[in-house]
């Protein structure tokens, strides 16, 4: 049985690896749906959730995290400053000595009297950057809107401000601004599952050096990058891992069979050599936007999304 044809075979395994191939949704987009046990689609322009709603699901979420996967932690930081300008405009100051060790972060705010709202970063070097355009409810009603904000680096290395200028049409008001802040914590029962299962992680890429063999290679996902699956709150991002390399004569077998067939490759051709594939995987604990509800987050368990280990099949 050859590698592609193996590897189809192998479901939980596309899941996790697909969602690089389904920016554009369709089938693949379906599939990831069903394997999160969503019945459709959740419509991020209809998002609106509240800070309470968020804090309260974060919670549940970290405390997940702390037992089945890469351990996480959230902290809300406030502006320092809030700067109504007369043409309507607010720039919006927020200060932190830790956003060096951000995974992501989110301003979250209640825009009240727009039909529109658009968000802008200010940039190290004093440029700005759109990170949010979002058309509002005619009748401008009071709507939560999420931006995600990178922190900035200067001279000196991670920068402690985030600078945000929220522009409203009409003129509005912005309501309780806070950043949302996720960062990983090392070690976590992640790593331990490595050392549990025996690392096949890949050695670091050196010039000249010669292919691997059958290893676990990093494919870090980072949804919001993703056409399509912005309803995925968080992570912000995750490493799923994928397995690659040839499986040489006696290297790392999985299986009885893939020792049989590596046997059968020296004697008969036409017989591939064993494949290299997941042999171990782990759940991801996930925040989504609800499909029922857009005033409400969901924390669901995605089984099979990390490759841990490879071997030879």
């Amino acid at each position: 049985m050859g590698c592609f044809r193996f590897r189809s075979l192998l479901v939980s395994f596309v899941l996790s690896v697909s969602l690089v191939f389904s920016v554009h949704g369709g089938p693949e987009s379906d599939t990831i749906l069903q394997s999160l046990g969503l019945n459709s689609k959740p419509d991020v322009r209809k998002m609106n959730v509240s800070q309470e709603e968020f804090t309260k699901k974060m919670s549940m979420y970290l405390k997940r995290t702390r037992r089945s996967a890469e351990p996480r932690r959230f902290f809300t930081v406030r502006p320092e400053e809030v700067e109504r300008r007369e043409s309507g405009e607010e720039l919006l100051k927020f200060r932190s000595e830790e956003w060096g060790e951000a995974e992501g972060a989110t301003l979250k705010m209640l825009v009240v009297g727009a039909s529109s709202v658009s968000v802008y970063q200010r940039n190290s070097d004093g440029s700005e950057a759109l990170v949010n355009a979002k058309e509002l409810s005619p009748g401008g009603s009071p709507l939560w809107v999420d931006s995600h904000l990178v922190p900035q680096e200067n001279e000196n290395g991670n920068s402690s401000l985030i600078v945000a200028r929220v522009v409203c049409s009409p003129k509005c008001q912005v309501l309780e601004p806070v950043v949302n802040v996720i960062s990983r914590i090392p070690g976590g029962r992640f790593r331990r599952q490595l050392d549990r299962f025996g690392r096949t992680d890949c050695e670091p890429v050196r010039v000249g050096s010669k292919k691997q063999n059958c290893c676990r290679h990093k494919m870090n996902v980072v949804f919001k990058q993703l056409k399509g699956y912005e309803y995925i709150v968080a992570p912000f991002n995750f490493d799923a891992g994928y397995c690659g390399g040839p499986c040489p004569f006696r290297f790392n077998e999985a299986t009885h069979h893939a020792s049989l067939q590596a046997v059968m490759n020296r004697y008969r051709k036409g017989v591939p050599r064993p494949c290299c594939a997941p042999k171990k995987l782990i759940p991801l604990d996930i925040i989504t936007l609800d499909e029922d509800d857009p005033n409400k987050l969901k924390v669901i368990k995605w089984d099979n999304a990390q490759v841990i280990e490879c071997a030879c099949f």
